[in-house]
């Protein structure tokens, strides 16, 4: 792939809004990670793990979900 390469998202459609937030924030950190990996240069030269690609999605979710999470003290709506 070349590092110029806009990355783009794709995601399943479900109706439940709580799989679509977190997956696109998700699949959204794995094309932040890429296009800053893309920034080094060579994509050839980089060998990411799959460990640290998965770190970042994680946290990518964990900026989107927890102030979501936050708001309620429900068990059931959370």
């Amino acid at each position: 792939m070349d590092p110029k390469t806009v990355p783009y998202v794709m995601i399943n459609r479900r109706k439940d809004l709580d799989y679509i937030v977190g997956s696109m924030a998700h699949e959204l950190g794995h094309a932040a990670h890429y296009q800053l990996v893309g920034e080094l240069g060579d994509w050839g030269a980089h060998d990411i793990s799959n460990i640290f690609a998965e770190t970042v999605s994680q946290f990518s979710e964990s900026l989107v979900l927890e102030p979501l999470l936050s708001k309620t003290n429900d068990l059931e709506e959370r």
